[in-house]
C-alpha cells in the first residue's frame, strides 16, 4: 500500500462528494485481517460502515470510481424503509455531479 489513509480519505471525498454535502463524516480504519479499509459513515444518529478492499482503495487512490464501494453503499440500504434518509445514502453511491 503507497499511500496513506488520510489520502485515501481525501480521493475518497473527491470521487464521492456526496458524502461530505449530506452532511456525513467519513471515519476509516485499516483491517488486517480483511485486508480491507472499513469505511464509516455517520451524520447524527445515521450511521453505517461499509468496506473498501483493497482493489477498490487502489482504484480510488488513482481517481477511478470505486465499484466494490459503490455497490455495498447501495446494497446496505436497498432493504431499509424508504425514506429521504435512505435515499440520501443511494445517492452517495451513485458518481453523480455534485449537485443534486
Amino acid at each position: 500500500m503507497g499511500y496513506s489513509q488520510v489520502a485515501l480519505e481525501n480521493k475518497l471525498l473527491d470521487i464521492y462528494p456526496a458524502i461530505t454535502q449530506k452532511g456525513f463524516k467519513p471515519m476509516m480504519s485499516f483491517d488486517q485481517g480483511k485486508d480491507s479499509w472499513a469505511v464509516r459513515l455517520k451524520n447524527g444518529n445515521r450511521e453505517f460502515t461499509v468496506s473498501l478492499n483493497k482493489k477498490d482503495a487502489d482504484a480510488c487512490i488513482d481517481g477511478n470510481f470505486c465499484e466494490d464501494f459503490a455497490t455495498e453503499i447501495t446494497s446496505s440500504w436497498r432493504n431499509a424503509p424508504v425514506t429521504e434518509a435512505r435515499d440520501e445514502y443511494i445517492l452517495i453511491a451513485q458518481r453523480a455531479p455534485t449537485t443534486f
